[in-house]
């Protein structure tokens, strides 16, 4: 284990590999640093803080207002925009 610091600024990726769950993050630099966990392990430990950030969000600014989007969509014929249906 190192003795370095890493600044994490955001968190930019979220993924699954195998039975592994990772996290990466970038600093202010675009440094990046992953942190991987049993998958397990990080639903029994993120799951119960997430639910918790979420509720403190909605205590503080209300709860969010979801838009459905199209999945699936035509090209217009001579004006490039997208007429979804």
């Amino acid at each position: 284990m190192t003795d370095q610091i890493f600044e994490a600024q955001s968190l930019v990726e979220t993924r699954t590999r195998g039975e592994n769950f990772e996290m990466v993050f970038a600093d202010m630099n675009g440094n990046r640093h992953a942190i991987t966990l049993p998958l397990m392990l990080a639903a029994d430990i993120l799951v119960p803080v997430l639910d918790q950030l979420r509720r403190s969000a909605e205590r503080l600014i209300g709860t969010p207002e979801f838009v459905k989007t199209s999945r699936h969509g035509k090209w217009g014929d001579r004006t490039n925009i997208p007429m979804f249906y």
